[in-house]
């Protein structure tokens, strides 16, 4: 089976094999090597710009001497185990509240992969962490996280903005954020939907109550806090890849989400393949998976690769769309709209149902996005939705 590939600079190269979860001693000299050639500064940079920084130092201080490897690295791997420590402190008392309160929630994405799945504390890049709550147990929520000093905040286009504005559920979250004792802001995402995507239709059928049913609580730990079973672990951080499109945004630390899940998780693929057709998620899930398979390693089976999606031609495909954008360099526009629209229709069973997906969604799905009761504004919404995709010139 083809593989995903990528054009990289070897500052990248570095990148990437600094992130894997092992190296091989080769790999630790073409470290080694790169770092010495082109210089922590430049090294430095290009984790910055992913926004990587932790997770490469760990690969870093695995492979480059200690007595050559710059100070910042160490301190950076240190800091973020110890901010993650206390971000796990105020989510484990928020847990015990919220259970004492008959509140249910499931810690999801970078949140639940952090908390419950993830070994090195120190290889964590975020300020936040993600939390998913059914709908009507929001306002409960939102009390108690006042109670516990957390104050709404604003983040990345999220329903905290203006909590009564007409496009909030359709958003799916709203921010939260607390100063600790150590100085770190603690910042929750809390979401009533389970995949957050504004403008087209993803997964059928995915609820928020059926995955916190089937949460489970933290193996080997007291911790109170749950996360989502092993398979729709993967398939809701699957998903988050694709609701970024697998490169915009945190790409890079998006495929790590899926690596360590895969790596730290025993799934059951048979049963993950039986979720993902259920929901008829096949190609957004294929990407989420065949690339970090390529970039870091992640022990994918190809059987299940190719089942997601059997065509050799397609796959080939949809490589080109992504390698041609590109995981890494954040800061870059990843695609124009109209290419935007392309890779949608790649990932759609047939042109027709893929620009149906991206200007002509159902109506269930605009109803329930903008919180309407009736048919009667349905015209205004779907015009409102592509004249606001029709601006859209980059992401």
């Amino acid at each position: 089976m083809t593989r995903y590939e990528e054009t990289l600079s070897s500052v990248e190269e570095l990148l990437i094999l600094a992130l894997r979860h092992e190296r091989t001693l080769f790999q630790r000299k073409r470290i080694y090597s790169v770092y010495q050639e082109k210089g922590d500064e430049a090294v430095f940079e290009c984790a910055a710009e992913n926004k990587v920084i932790p997770m490469v130092a760990h690969g870093l201080m695995e492979s480059v001497p200690v007595e050559h490897l710059a100070l910042r690295w160490s301190k950076s791997h240190k800091e973020a185990e110890q901010k993650l420590q206390g971000f796990f402190i105020e989510l484990d008392r928020l847990a015990l509240l919220a259970e004492q309160q008959g509140i249910r929630f499931a810690a999801i994405e970078n949140g639940g992969i952090a908390r419950g799945v993830q070994h090195c504390r120190g290889c964590f890049a975020s300020s936040d962490l993600e939390l998913l709550v059914e709908k009507e147990d929001m306002s409960q929520f939102e009390l108690l996280l006042f109670e516990e000093g957390f104050t709404r905040g604003s983040r990345e286009r999220c329903a905290s903005e203006n909590s009564s504005q007409w496009d909030r559920d359709i958003i799916g979250w709203d921010n939260y954020c607390k100063t600790l004792a150590d100085g770190n802001i603690f910042w929750l995402n809390i979401q009533w939907r389970p995949v957050l995507r504004r403008w087209v239709p993803m997964e059928q059928g995915l609820t928020t109550r059926d995955l916190i049913d089937r949460s489970i609580l933290i193996n080997g730990s007291e911790s109170r806090v749950r996360i989502l079973a092993p398979e729709d672990n993967l398939l809701v951080c699957a998903l988050h890849v694709a609701s970024h499109s697998y490169v915009r945004g945190i790409g890079l630390r998006l495929q790590l989400d899926v690596d360590h899940l895969v790596r730290n998780v025993n799934i059951d693929w048979p049963q993950f393949l039986n979720l993902v057709r259920c929901h008829r998620a096949e190609e957004l899930v294929f990407l989420s998976l065949a690339i970090p398979a390529s970039l870091l390693d992640t022990p994918i089976p190809e059987g299940v690769l190719i089942a997601l999606i059997p065509s050799e031609r397609r796959r080939g495909f949809l490589f080109k769309l992504i390698s041609d954008a590109g995981v890494l360099n954040r800061h870059k526009h990843k695609f124009t709209f109209l290419q935007l629209v392309r890779l949608e229709i790649a990932l759609s069973r047939g042109m027709i149902d893929g620009l149906r997906r991206v200007f002509l969604p159902s109506a269930d799905w605009i109803k329930e996005g903008y919180s309407l009761q009736n048919n009667r504004s349905l015209i205004y919404f779907y015009l409102h939705r592509i004249f606001s995709l029709a601006k859209r010139r980059h992401a």
